[in-house]
């Protein structure tokens, strides 16, 4: 079975900056090897520590803005207008609103890109995964499976890429700007672009799974009809055992290189998906952490409530990549198991 994965290779190149052979870590597992589960755990760590030491640096500027806060609003007692409290406040308020917006700008970059080279990787990955199901299946049943999931990498571009998170991006912005203003204008609008984002994407999720179910039960029926056929050929005398065996054998190997295809794309898809993840739960952690520290030493509680909006906001964009991930997963190992005859 000849199947070129150089558009694969070319992805994951893009991703490791260097040269990668997909063909020979299917190769490896298709020889019994571990597919590098050991080395998967040791960059998951050095993910999350160098996630840690880029929030250091944001942590320091955080704490310095919150003092700053706090001092302003001391002094500011001391005289008797308001104008020197408030004036204190927006000049803080603003700090931490450009500090948190480039911060953001990073966080929003990397879920993007992650989203990009998770649908590029696999719009590489589904031809050659599918030769092999169709090779074990049968053309038609393939062709199912084959065209959901087209589906769903059209569903996460056209609607999580370009419409869920521009909105998240939305979600931000409005929620920074709002403490700003004499009174909350727009706190049932961040409600509602929020309902929007996780309803949709739980939505998505309960379409792929029942999809998912549905072909399960139906298509792998066909197996059974070749079953039938296999037996029949081998109660043939003569030659039938023997061509049987073959078939058998033919198929087996088939299975077996359709698995590691199916294997190969499960490892490389949280590959892809750890980097943006593991900084994204750091920036979340850090923000709400700073939240709660803030809320005892700032009088004005817009300052902790913008630490809180922003960390509402990453665990928004944690989200769409994590479920983004989480429906090809599903959808590579339906295929696995329904196919596995």
């Amino acid at each position: 079975m000849d199947m070129n994965f150089s558009e694969v290779d070319n992805v994951l190149n893009e991703i490791k900056g260097g040269s990668f052979s997909f063909e020979k870590y299917v190769d490896n597992l298709m020889n019994g090897g571990s597919g590098g589960f050991g080395d998967i755990i040791s960059n998951a760590a050095s993910v999350l520590s160098m996630s840690f030491l880029d929030v250091r640096l944001l942590i320091s500027d955080i704490i310095i803005i919150i003092l700053m806060s706090a001092v302003f609003v001391t002094i500011s007692r001391s005289f008797a207008t308001k104008q020197v409290s408030d004036t204190g406040f927006y000049i803080t308020y603003m700090l931490m609103y450009m500090l948190l917006a480039a911060n953001f700008s990073g966080m929003y970059l990397i879920a993007e890109n992650g989203l990009r080279l998770l649908i590029e990787f696999m719009t590489a990955l589904l031809p050659s995964f599918f030769v092999s199901v169709t090779y074990v299946l049968g053309s038609s049943s393939s062709l199912v499976f084959y065209q959901s999931a087209l589906i769903l990498i059209a569903i996460v571009e056209g609607i999580i890429l370009k419409i869920f998170l521009p909105m998240v991006n939305m979600y931000f912005i409005i929620g920074m700007l709002n403490p700003l203003l004499v009174e909350d204008y727009f706190s049932n609008a961040l409600k509602l672009i929020e309902k929007i984002v996780m309803w949709g994407l739980k939505s998505i999720f309960v379409l792929v799974m029942g999809v998912g179910v549905v072909e399960s039960i139906i298509l792998p029926q066909t197996s059974e009809i070749r079953s039938v056929l296999m037996k029949r050929i081998m109660s043939v005398p003569g030659a039938g055992s023997q061509i049987g065996t073959a078939f058998e054998v033919v198929f087996g190997a088939g299975n077996i290189i359709k698995n590691s295809i199916g294997v190969a794309g499960l490892i490389f898809i949280m590959l892809i998906c750890l980097y943006p993840a593991a900084k994204l739960l750091m920036y979340d952690f850090v923000c709400r952490l700073l939240a709660a520290a803030a809320q005892p030493v700032c009088v004005d509680k817009r300052m902790g409530g913008c630490l809180s909006q922003a960390a509402r906001t990453i665990k928004m964009l944690f989200l769409i990549v994590a479920m983004s991930a989480l429906l090809f997963l599903i959808t590579i190992a339906v295929v696995l198991f329904s196919t596995n005859v």
